[in-house]
Parts: structure tokens; sequence; C-alpha cells
């Protein structure tokens, strides 16, 4: 179980570099198959049978977990997405320069919060998509296994 947690903790060691968490995910599904092994090992024992009910979709749930995690790492929005956004920004610009042309002096306040909404607007909506690069993070479910890791240290 240990070598699993760890082995899940490396995909997310080094979320920048595509090849450590290649290797992690490698790690994880070689740890995955030697547990699953050794519960499906353990459970086919007479003393195990009662355990079917209780180890058994624990197990399962905690494998469903990382695969949810990963494909929330590999699945992002469609590129159309961005592109409609980029277009309403465009739509945006050009009817505040339509509202703003009949003044005889260009309001530079106005102009400079529109495009700082707009530019914050697509750098929110990149940083969200990935929330492991980004400035954003999503750290506290990432402490949650490291906390997990250390307690099993901790434990006999």
């Amino acid at each position: 179980m240990k070598r699993y947690v760890d082995a899940r903790l490396s995909v997310y060691r080094d979320p920048a570099s595509d090849a450590a968490i290649a290797a992690g995910r490698r790690a994880t599904a070689s740890a995955q198959d030697t547990l699953w092994a050794l519960v499906v090992d353990a459970v086919a024992t007479p003393d195990g049978a009662r355990a079917i009910t209780t180890v058994v979709p624990a197990f399962n749930d905690l494998f469903d977990l990382a695969t949810t995690r990963t494909m929330a790492m590999d699945v992002h929005q469609p590129p159309l997405l961005y592109g409609v956004l980029l277009l309403l920004m465009a739509i945006a610009a050009f009817v505040a320069g339509i509202a703003m042309a009949p003044s005889e002096q260009l309001s530079r306040v106005h102009a400079l919060v529109l495009a700082a909404t707009l530019a914050l607007t697509i750098w929110l909506t990149f940083d969200l998509e990935y929330p492991r690069r980004g400035v954003l993070r999503i750290s506290a479910s990432d402490r949650a296994i490291t906390d997990a890791r250390a307690e099993m240290d901790r434990t006999p």
C-alpha cells in the first residue's frame, strides 16, 4: 500500500514534467496490479470470504478515485470554447470602442478596465483548466494524500 501511495504521489510531484507524470502513472499501474492481486489472494481464503463485502469495494473505490483524478488531469475544454471566448472578448472590445467613439476624449480608465477584465478572464480560464501547472493550485487534495502517507509511516 505504501508503494501504491508513493506512486500516486509521484504523479503529482512534478506537474510540469510530462515524463515524470507518465513514469508516475506506470508506477501506479504496477503497484495497483500488485495490490489488487494481494487483495484477491487474501479474500480467496476461507477466512477472507467475510472481507469480500468490505475490502474489495474499498479497494475498488480507491482505484476508481485514482482513475477519476487521472482523467481530470487529461480532459480539458475543447478548443472551440476558447475560440468562442476570444471572439466574445473581441466583440466586447468592439462594442466598447463604438460606445466610446462619439466622445471627444478617450476614457483611458474605461479602456484599461475593459482590457484588464478581458485579460483576467482569459488568464483565469486557462489557469483553472490546468490546476497543477498554474498559479491557482489544488494542493488541499495533495496534502490529504501526503498526510495519509505520513500516517502509514507512523503506524506499524
